[in-house]
C-alpha cells in the first residue's frame, strides 16, 4: 500500500497494488483479482482490476473511520489467495478550528471568588473525530477571572478542561487556541 497512513476523511485515498507471480518470480499476466478488508470500513475501488504485464492489480482504499485496515487479494481467476497482505492506517486529521467546541457549564456563577464553571474544550478534525495529545490553552477577553490549568492533553475524545472563577459581577468571553499546532478555535464560550 502507498502511503501506508491516510487521513480517514473519506477523500484521500491509499493505492494497493497486487503484484501475481509464478514459482519462477515471473508476473502472471491476464489474471482476475479482487480485493478484500479484514475489518473495518474503508471502501475499496478497483482500478485495474486485471493483471497487466508486470502482473500489478491496483486498487485504491478510503476510509471516514480512523481505524487500520488489512487488506487480502485474491486471483479469482485460479481462486488462490495471496499469503501477503497490505495494511493502511486512516488516521485522525488535524484540528478544525470550526468544527471543535468551547463550552461553559454553568453559563453564570457567582463573582464570589470560589464558585467555578467548568470550560470544555472539545478538539475535532474536518470529519468530527476527536483529536488527542493536543496541548489547549484558554485565554479570556475583557474580564479579570482566574482561569485554572487545563487538565491535561487532549483526552481520546479530544476534550479538556478548565475552570474559571471571578470576584468581580462581569460577563467574561472564553476562548481556546490549540497551542499544539497554533489554532485558534472559532467558537467561543
Amino acid at each position: 500500500a502507498s502511503p501506508t497512513s491516510v487521513v480517514a476523511d473519506g477523500a484521500t485515498t491509499s493505492t494497493v497494488t497486487v503484484t501475481l507471480k509464478d514459482s519462477g518470480s515471473n508476473p502472471v499476466t491476464g489474471k482476475t483479482v479482487s480485493l478484500t478488508a479484514g475489518s473495518g470500513s474503508s471502501t475499496i475501488t478497483t482500478v485495474n482490476g486485471t493483471t497487466n504485464a508486470s502482473g500489478q492489480a491496483t486498487f485504491t482504499v478510503k476510509d471516514t473511520a480512523a481505524e487500520s485496515v488489512t487488506y487480502t487479494a485474491k486471483d479469482t481467476t485460479d481462486n488462490v489467495t495471496v499469503t501477503q497482505t497490505a495494511t493502511v492506517n486512516f488516521t485522525v486529521g488535524t484540528v478544525s478550528a470550526t468544527n471543535s467546541t468551547v463550552s461553559a457549564n454553568p453559563t453564570s456563577v457567582t463573582a464570589d471568588g470560589s464558585t467555578t464553571s467548568t470550560i470544555t474544550v472539545t478538539l475535532l478534525d474536518a470529519t468530527s473525530h476527536p483529536v488527542s495529545g493536543k496541548t489547549v490553552t484558554l485565554s479570556q477577553g475583557a474580564g479579570t477571572s482566574t482561569i485554572s490549568a487545563a487538565s491535561g492533553p487532549s483526552s481520546a475524545s479530544g476534550v479538556v478542561t478548565f475552570t474559571v472563577k471571578d470576584t468581580k459581577a462581569e460577563a467574561v468571553t472564553y476562548t481556546a487556541t490549540d497551542s499544539t499546532d497554533s489554532i485558534a478555535i472559532t467558537p467561543t464560550a
